[in-house]
């Protein structure tokens, strides 16, 4: 596991010597994911990274909203979950690279960071009329790609608390 953070903190280094100057857009944009950050996640994920986000081979067009096909709902507030993401990448005092080396390093940052993510992802799920089914998103959090960023009962009681404070914002 260390070895793997290890090798992911090099490659995030490599190509941030190739991206000196590169200037943030918001939104990010949304690339196909390239081969060599295969292992970097879970094959389903989308990875967001130097304010890029990435889907998984071959699932660019179910994030990619065109004038005769609009973005299906899970998907758009996937999306607005990885450009909070992208927003703290370059908000972040140690720039994108001290971002991405904390997040491999610190279980707790990595817990900070999704959280912020899934509290926008749930509301824009509600947003958009659709549920939030607790034991489904803590099954997600305990993803081992998360690299054990926080244990059951903890995801489960934030997951629960938040889907509480989206139903009560939504007038529930």
């Amino acid at each position: 596991m260390i070895r793997a953070a290890l090798l992911t903190a090099v490659i995030l280094l490599s190509v941030a010597a190739g991206c000196v100057g590169c200037s943030f857009a918001d939104p990010a944009p949304v690339r196909e994911r390239p081969w060599w950050m295969s292992g970097m996640a879970n094959p389903a994920f989308l990875v967001t990274t130097w304010g890029v986000i990435y889907t998984p081979p071959g699932r660019l067009d179910e994030f990619t909203a065109r004038a005769d096909r609009p973005l299906a709902p899970t998907a758009a507030a996937l999306l607005e979950h990885e450009q909070t993401h992208a927003r703290r990448q370059h908000a972040h005092g140690l720039g994108m690279v001290g971002h991405g080396v904390e997040y491999l390093c610190s279980a707790a940052f990595r817990w900070e960071e999704e959280r912020a993510g899934y509290a926008v992802q749930f509301r824009a799920l509600a947003a958009r009329g659709i549920g939030i089914y607790p034991p489904a998103w803590v099954v997600l959090l305990m993803d081992p790609s998360y690299r054990e960023m926080v244990d059951e009962p903890t995801a489960r009681a934030w997951v629960e608390a938040e889907a509480r404070a989206v139903w009560e914002e939504r007038g529930g």
